[in-house]
């Protein structure tokens, strides 16, 4: 097989040692050879960096470049900007992928060589659910104007927003553009995704499932706190702002009522989190108020209560509590709760 074109793997590596090793391993192992994989440490405080050094050691395709942690962004700035291949694939150090995967892509180029981007599928681990952009569009190449599909994905759902399933043409990436003028933390692959389609000239999908997505199975009750509610606030705002602003430049029209339900349903969901994952979160509350309402405030001032989708709340208030399961009712009764809490402290 011609290996004339180098791929470049870039992996941005954050505290992920129980599952970095099978991730490396999978890159490794692709049945295409011709691959750099540049792995950069966003400040791990795990043993990931030991570990990166080892393989190191083992395959000198492998490069590790260590940074203050900087977020997801950044850390996928970095190894984009000191990628040498023609390509690049973007791999969570948590996943892992099948070892024809670079292969795929690269037999792709060759017969389309002008080609932006390659999509593939993937299975969310561990129910290993299939998911592919081939069962919702109806073409597998995208050209011009076509790709206004796909961007309409990018803004209105969630199913293309993911940076790690797709191989793209190095000079597509443009981290100077005004996408990147705020970093956000949280939505990293949409931000970059957003810059890379509007950007693209042709899309190509594969109808194969080739990545393994692993869903963090600790979720946000977690690892949540205030100051983490303040940041995804925040970027989430930007995000829509950055939607809404496409929208009108691709479409000619903005959606308002969509991204103001969508930030009400993030301040919501990961508030009431807040409040699940802790018996007072009294506070924490305060200081949600005092950080949240300027935020807010600026954000609803072009919004009028009739925007709101009530019954949206009400579906998922309904769809959460009376199910079959006595678990989720206790739980999802809890968060109901929360949520009336939630309303009157942010109440005018």
């Amino acid at each position: 097989m011609d290996s004339n074109i180098l791929v470049s793997i870039v992996v941005p590596v954050y505290n992920t040692e129980k599952y970095l090793k099978k991730c490396l391993d999978s890159i490794l192992k692709q049945t295409y050879k011709n691959i750099e994989v540049i792995c950069v440490n966003d400040g791990s405080t795990d043993n990931s960096a030991q570990i990166l050094e080892e393989y190191k050691n083992q395959d000198k395709r492998l490069r590790v470049l260590t940074q203050e942690n900087s977020g997801g962004v950044i850390a996928r700035k970095t190894g984009v900007l000191n990628a040498n291949g023609d390509y690049v694939i973007i791999e969570d150090s948590d996943d892992w992928l099948d070892s024809d995967l670079v292969e795929s892509c690269v037999n792709v180029i060759k017969t389309e060589p002008d080609a932006d981007i390659v999509k593939f599928g993937y299975y969310q681990e561990p129910s290993h659910k299939g998911f592919n952009l081939c069962n919702i569009l109806e073409k597998t190449k995208y050209e011009g104007d076509e790709i206004k599909d796909i961007i309409r994905l990018l803004i209105y759902s969630q199913k293309c927003n993911h940076l790690w399933n797709e191989m793209v043409k190095k000079e597509l990436f443009d981290f100077s553009s005004e996408i990147f003028d705020y970093i956000v933390h949280k939505g990293e692959d949409l931000q970059i995704n957003l810059q890379l389609y509007t950007s693209a000239k042709k899309v190509v999908l594969i109808d194969k499932n080739m990545y393994h997505y692993l869903k963090n199975p600790n979720g946000i009750t977690g690892s949540v706190n205030p100051d983490k509610i303040v940041s995804i606030v925040k970027d989430a705002i930007y995000l829509n702002q950055l939607r809404e602003n496409i929208s009108l430049s691709f479409f000619g029209k903005k959606d308002t009522k969509n991204s103001l339900n969508k930030i009400l349903y993030i301040v919501e969901s990961s508030t009431c989190s807040l409040l699940m994952a802790k018996d007072d979160a009294l506070e924490d509350f305060k200081y949600l108020e005092n950080e949240l309402k300027p935020i807010l405030q600026e954000f609803f001032k072009d919004f009028t209560e009739a925007d709101i989708d009530v019954g949206f709340f009400k579906r998922r208030i309904y769809r959460n509590i009376f199910n079959n399961k006595l678990s989720k009712n206790v739980k999802y009764k809890k968060r109901y709760i929360a949520g009336q809490k939630l309303k009157k402290l942010f109440k005018k």
